[in-house]
């Protein structure tokens, strides 16, 4: 989007940036209490945006025909076995949706 609408850039890229803002904050906290694997707060977050983003996109262009809250879910749970610190943690979500 940022490449197509030039005069929307600035814009779109501060509310990116608020968002990777945000889940680094929550990346930190899941560092400090060991749920989520010591890793950049950054970079992972700029990881989760993406994945989030992508797949909305996906979705909005009819590429994923899940309905909305499965996707959220399977996302959900893609993001999280992505930084769980440990094998068990993802386990746990996944056993969410087995069970």
């Amino acid at each position: 989007m940022e490449n197509l609408e030039k005069q929307f850039a600035d814009e779109l890229r501060k509310g990116t940036d608020v968002h990777t803002a945000d889940v680094a904050a929550l990346v930190r906290a899941g560092v400090a209490d060991g749920s989520i694997r010591d890793e950049d707060p950054e970079v992972a977050a700029y990881g989760v945006v993406g994945t989030v983003g992508y797949y909305g996109h996906f979705h909005r262009t009819g590429r994923i025909a899940l309905d909305v809250d499965e996707l959220a879910a399977f996302v959900g749970r893609f993001v999280v076995c992505a930084l769980a610190s440990d094998e068990e943690i993802a386990r746990r979500v996944l056993a969410v949706r087995l069970g």
